[in-house]
């Protein structure tokens, strides 16, 4: 192995394990749950690392050796949390088997349009193609309402809450609405959509639109707004039982403990487990990609459809699902379900939630 070589596939390895290494620690530290996200691409270098040491410097030295096996582990254990997300993995989320005109259906768009982005036509465009029932819209301004005006002539139910600081909502609906609110659970200046839906067969079914505050350096310090959010509603969910949905930009990927956690302790499902990543975000580079918009649902609904829909000038890619609404066979889909672990880290992140709200109003 030359030594550019031998620097080149080192760096990958220290990478590599340190990646890994990093999230395993439970602190909500922005720049630990960072680590949460890539974890296709610490695969990628993973095994770029593997090759090179395995190709070049192959039972030369025990160094070398010592390397070879810790990337291997490192590989195999990202592949493993990310496994559920290929279509490998037996569905969680079951597809209809009812034929269309027996469907009783709902289809959702929902795109973070990315703020600073003012290709509206590219938006409207994507949403005609899609023609869902229902958008949520995130990142959304007073300039993005005033040119969506034209989706108000076929969606008459609507709630918005345009906001100049990335977390505006707009929330277009041609279902009926029933007790439409914006809410803001946990921050003063982060708003979430909760309303019921009046499905076309006239059942009703709980919707929340979120898009939680992301740990990042310019944006929290660490991930306990995000994480407690997503409780919180999950905590919602489970006590308010009923065919419910909840959707939007998460700022969390799918394989993340946080997601895991919200499953348990709301009872929903996730329908890219067992179909594929369709990631989200980043549009704009192919190989920083991983899924932050999400739509769960509780086990009454199946899947018609779910795709991610082309570029609209945004960061990330919108998403849209399709359901079937079918409570009659609700029991052939596998509920997650909490345990006192589960319970009890769910508390204490909403807890520390609180905590941190109640000292910020305490220096305001």
């Amino acid at each position: 192995m030359t030594e550019f070589a031998s620097y080149i596939f080192l760096f990958f390895a220290v990478v590599t394990i340190l990646a890994t290494l990093i999230p395993l620690s439970p602190k909500e530290y922005w720049w630990i749950r960072m680590f949460d996200f890539p974890r296709l691409q610490i695969i990628a270098a993973g095994i770029i690392a593997l090759l090179g040491f395995y190709l070049f410097n192959h039972g030369k030295g025990t160094l070398a050796l010592l390397l070879e096996i810790s990337l291997l582990i490192c590989i195999v254990y990202q592949s493993w949390r990310i496994f559920p997300y290929t279509p490998f993995y037996k569905k969680t989320v079951l597809d209809t088997r009812l034929p269309e005109s027996e469907q009783d259906r709902i289809r959702i768009v929902v795109t973070n349009v990315l703020e600073t982005n003012r290709n509206y036509q590219a938006c409207l465009d994507m949403l005609r193609k899609a023609d869902p029932d229902v958008i949520l819209a995130v990142e959304t301004d007073q300039l993005w309402k005033d040119h969506l005006e034209e989706l108000e002539k076929d969606y008459t139910y609507t709630l918005f809450m345009p906001l100049s600081n990335t977390y505006g909502m707009l929330f277009y609906s041609r279902l009926k609405l029933i007790n439409p609110e914006i809410r803001f659970l946990l921050e003063p200046d982060v708003p979430s959509v909760h309303t019921i839906i009046e499905m076309p067969s006239g059942a009703p079914v709980t919707f929340h639109g979120l898009h939680p505050r992301p740990p990042a350096p310019q944006e929290a310090e660490t991930s306990v707004p995000r994480d407690a959010e997503l409780i919180v509603v999950g905590l919602n969910v489970k006590d308010h039982p009923g065919p419910t949905i909840v959707a939007g930009d998460m700022n969390d990927v799918a394989w993340s403990h946080t997601s895991k956690l919200f499953r348990k302790n709301s009872g929903l499902l996730d329908p890219r487990i067992g179909r594929g990543l369709y990631a989200t975000f980043n549009a704009f580079y192919l190989l920083l990609r991983w899924p932050l918009d999400h739509v769960f649902h509780t086990r009454d609904f199946k899947i018609v459809s779910l795709r991610r829909m082309e570029k609209i000038g945004s960061d990330h890619f919108p998403i849209c699902i399709t359901l079937s609404y079918e409570p009659e066979t609700q029991n052939e889909q596998e509920k997650p379900v909490a345990d006192a672990q589960d319970k009890k880290e769910a508390a204490e992140k909403v807890e520390k939630a609180e905590t941190m709200k109640a000292e910020k109003g305490s220096l305001s």
